[in-house]
């Protein structure tokens, strides 16, 4: 027989323990006592259930006042102590009432911690008793009822300055834009931080093949302490209720960034769809007959696509429109490959679009951003032997690569050969040209391809010496140097001031200028010189030998880059 009611110890400290609790708002902790004083008034009839709430709450108290009496020297003679006491026996007026307000005193800060630990992301809620049913409730009490599962010890309530309980306890919940995430599947974080460690441990036993990870972690978890609880078995008939919980909160913590509340919700379904894709896929799924999907499942299916996940993750952030792209084709997940595609359509430049200087920085700026994550994607899918890419992303890739150097090469063009002015039209549509000169099937790895940019330069560098200066950009026609300093002579060539004798003469005409010329600097000439020769900056207004020299230095680099790289991967 107890010498103590345990029910109604733990029910005097609830007002107490929650008190304790870090200010999270008032409405949060009426909730908590509201909660907890229903759950108590729930149970205490109910003689039928072989879990109930009182029950494991007093188990985790009991073993968590062991811990503690075996830390401290005398703990076991506090009764002799109280009694000893004659303060406390005058402020209480019994002995009965002393020893009561010690266990109080003793029992309400433990409590609180307990309290702190299930209410994480508003775990409670999941416990409270309900019309639906209460098979989540009965998860609940099993995860809560296992120490090796929810692990609490009596050391962690200390504080490191005083060796003795905390006067305030913190309640760790995960936030969203501000707000506490509230989960539905029972102890959900608790639970996939054990799962995530059951798979790393899996990986170590894991066989030369990839596809016996889901084999090794069956094993693991086979031995494990979850093995018991009520979801890992696929045959129950809420089996499929608690795996829609899970997986939707699993979806949850999948975004690394903040995405738009517009497309967040479309962005959970499509994770959602992409785990119950790859789950079912032969070597993830080991059973025979019907495909169940099962929380192993769903880590295993995440560990394979986690790259792809966070690809996609970093396009929508860039391309909100890539939300709405396949998800799948055919069994075969496409997420990430159609949303390349996507994104890159929506990167070929109009010519309105490079006009404005505004639109044109913008688009700059838009193309610098994707390039990380759209080299990580070709790269990936170039260096993946396996299934991590099927057939049709592979071919969806495949379309983005020639789509993907073309925009870099007029992004290229723009950056060195545009001004930063609203001027500069003509160059303006010679980039729309080049976008079209390179086709569907450019290649930097082919000299028709190289031949192809070559040729456009050339003929855009002719065109706008010629547009600008009558006979084109040329040397000096006396030294063969840079003109610095032009002299326009009267047949409207140029020349060097310095250079000319008395009268000059053009090397190209043989036609000696008048003894009155005058041999002076020319200031329109001069000023279109100093813009074109200004270290070819983005005031430059025409396109120098020295800017194609650069160009195809860079060009030949990347092509020999990708060449040494095919030949390494054979």
């Amino acid at each position: 027989m107890s010498i103590i009611n345990g029910t109604a110890l733990l029910k005097s400290c609830i007002h107490g323990a929650t008190s304790m609790l870090e200010s999270d708002g008032t409405r949060r902790k009426q909730q908590r006592v509201s909660i907890l004083l229903e759950l108590f008034k729930d149970f205490d009839n109910d003689c039928n259930k072989i879990l109930t709430f009182k029950e494991v709450l007093k188990k985790r108290t009991f073993l968590l006042l062991q811990e503690r009496d075996k830390k401290g020297a005398f703990q076991t003679e506090w009764v002799c102590r109280e009694a000893m006491s004659l303060e406390n026996l005058q402020v209480n007026g019994t002995f009965r009432r002393t020893v009561w307000q010690r266990l109080r005193a003793t029992v309400t800060p433990i409590l609180g911690e307990i309290i702190a630990f299930v209410d994480k992301n508003c775990n409670l809620d999941v416990v409270r008793p309900s019309e639906e049913g209460n098979v989540k409730s009965t998860l609940w009490l099993q995860i809560f009822a296992n120490p090796n599962l929810t692990v609490i010890q009596y050391d962690s309530f200390l504080s490191p300055v005083t060796n003795k309980p905390r006067v305030t306890i913190p309640v760790m919940s995960s936030t969203s834009k501000g707000k506490h995430e509230q989960y539905k599947f029972p102890f959900f974080l608790v639970i996939k931080d054990h799962m995530d460690n059951l798979l790393h441990n899996a990986h170590k036993l894991k066989g030369p093949d990839e596809t016996s990870v889901s084999r090794a972690f069956q094993c693991v978890l086979d031995e494990s302490e979850i093995a018991s609880t009520l979801i890992m078995n696929a045959n129950d008939e809420h089996h499929e209720e608690l795996i829609h919980c899970y997986l939707e909160d699993f979806s949850q913590t999948v975004p690394k960034r903040k995405i738009s509340e517009q497309i967040s919700v479309e962005y959970k379904k499509i994770i959602q769809q992409s785990l119950r894709s790859v789950a079912a896929l032969p070597h993830v799924n080991n059973k025979t007959g019907g495909f169940i999907l099962t929380i192993p499942a769903i880590h295993v299916s995440y560990e394979i696509i986690r790259e792809r996940l966070e690809h996609f993750e970093q396009i929508i952030k860039l391309y909100p429109g890539a939300i709405h792209s396949d998800v799948e084709e055919n069994a075969e997940m496409v997420l990430d490959a159609s949303a390349l595609l996507s994104l890159l359509i929506s990167l070929k430049p109009e010519p309105t679009e490079l006009k404005c200087i505004v639109k044109r920085n913008a688009w700059l700026n838009m193309v610098r951003n994707a390039r990380p994550v759209v080299e990580r994607i070709l790269d990936s899918e170039k260096r993946s032997k396996t299934d991590f890419y099927g057939t049709i992303s592979r071919k969806r890739i495949k379309e983005c690569r020639p789509l993907w150097i073309s925009i870099s090469v007029v992004k290229l063009f723009v950056e060195h050969v545009c001004p930063d002015t609203e001027a500069g039209g003509e160059i303006i549509k010679r980039s729309r040209n080049l976008l079209l000169a390179l086709g569907k099937n450019v290649d930097l790895k082919k000299a028709s391809s190289i031949n192809t940019i070559e040729n456009f330069l050339i003929t855009a560098n002719v065109t706008a010496s010629v547009q600008h200066f009558k006979f084109g950009v040329r040397l000096c026609l006396q030294c063969k140097e840079c003109i610095n300093e032009p002299v326009a002579l009267p047949c409207r060539h140029l020349a060097v001031v310095q250079k000319q004798s008395n009268p000059p003469t053009s090397s190209l005409t043989d036609h000696p200028a008048a003894s009155i010329f005058q041999s002076t600097v020319a200031p329109a000439q001069e000023a279109a010189l100093i813009s074109h020769q200004n270290d070819h900056g983005p005031n430059a207004a025409v396109v120098t030998p020295q800017m194609i020299q650069d160009l195809q230095s860079y060009i030949s680099n990347r092509a020999n880059i990708l060449a040494m790289n095919t030949k390494r991967e054979k």
